[in-house]
Order: C-alpha cells, then structure tokens, then sequence
C-alpha cells in the first residue's frame, strides 16, 4: 500500500451575513461555523488530483482524508462536516472580504456573474454537493479536523476522466450562537499548516492492506 499527502491548489471561505456576495479566497484564513449569531461560515477546497496521480496506475483507494489545522478563537461547541462539491466554483483573490469579482465564489454563486450555487452556500444535495459525511468534533487550537471522504473520490478522479472540484466544508451541529473555527488555508506562509489530503491506496500489481493484513494474520 503507497501514501500519497496532496495540499490543495484553491480554498475560499463563502459567509451569510450582511454582504452575501462577498468573497475571501487568497486569506491565510478559512472558517466554518457561526461567529455572530445566524452568520454562517463554510469553506471550499480542492485538489488538483489528475495532476497528483499523473503516471501513478492505481488499482484501489483505501482512505482518502481530508485534514484541517485549527487556529485562532472560537467556541467550537459543534461539529464538523465535508461534502464533495459538484460543479465548479472561483477560488478569487480577495485578501480580505470584499465583493465577488467575475468568476469568483460567494454564498450565493460559485462563480459570480456566471453559475449561481441550486441553493445559497453550495447546499443543494445532488446539484451542488453530494450528502456530507460523517461529522467529527471541530478541534482545539493547534490540532486538526480529520475528515473521512473516501467515498467522495473514484479512481476515474484519480485519471482526470471526471473532473473533481474539492469540498465544502461547514457546522452540522452547535450550542453556541457564536461558535465558529478557523484554520489556516494555503496562502499560509508555513506550508505544514495547509489542508492536506491524504491518499492511502494500492498500485496496480500490489496488494491490497486489507488481503496484505489477512496474509501477515495468518503468518
């Protein structure tokens, strides 16, 4: 079994408060959850994953999962969600909040002037997203939020048949109304505090962990 860490080529955070066209998607900072009352936060990010696997014949994927550092203040009195987004979507290049230029996400758009999200904040199941996965505890300052997704990602992904345009990631449930959890995003200076996702797999002509694990019990 070969393990294979990609860090994401876009991330952006989309929020529903006063400006919900508004864009923040070259930040060193993504949030999900619920800062001031019913303002929500969600985050994007993708991967280039053809680019990733070029020239790697894969014969099976064992666990993708998809891996957050956490930083800064917040409740986090929640958890925390990932569902694999559907159509494509602008990363933008807006250091700060500010209005969604052509082509770039929002809560309302996933490219704005062009493609708006079937549902504000990309939360349509079957046209925006797929169903979100298995919810985790958001985590304290310093940790990461490790995200099961490997049922979002196909070997046809792997081989660029099928285009794959990353997550959406947002609260699934909180006691608090301002509960919110930031973590670092790619434009990070420190490289070991991007999102990573992480691939264990089986190259063709190898053995699969879960034959290699019964092969080594019966040793």
């Amino acid at each position: 079994m070969a393990t294979k860490v990609l860090t994401p080529n876009r991330d952006a955070c989309i929020a529903d408060w006063s400006a919900t066209d508004w864009n923040i998607g070259a930040a060193d900072e993504l949030e999900v959850g619920d800062r001031w009352y019913d303002n929500a936060y969600r985050s994007l990010v993708a991967f280039d994953l053809a680019t990733a696997f070029s020239g790697i014949s894969v014969a099976s994927i064992e666990s993708v999962t998809l891996s957050l550092l956490a930083y800064g203040p917040g409740g986090r009195v929640f958890n925390i969600a990932a569902a694999r987004i559907l159509i494509d979507w602008g990363e933008g290049d807006n250091t700060s909040w500010a209005t969604a230029g052509a082509g770039e996400c929002s809560w309302n758009n996933a490219k704005a002037g062009s493609v708006a999200w079937t549902t504000p904040a990309c939360d349509s199941q079957g046209n925006d997203r797929n169903a979100f996965g298995t919810p985790v505890a958001a985590p304290s300052n310093g940790n990461r939020v490790a995200l099961d997704v490997t049922g979002d990602v196909a070997l046809s992904d792997l081989s660029g048949s099928t285009p794959h345009y990353g997550w959406v990631a947002k609260q699934t449930a909180y006691t608090d109304d301002r509960s919110v959890c930031q973590f670092y995003s790619r434009e990070n200076a420190t490289p070991a505090n991007w999102p990573t996702l992480t691939f264990e797999y089986t190259e063709a002509g190898g053995i699969p962990a879960g034959v290699l694990a019964a092969l080594m019990d019966e040793d």
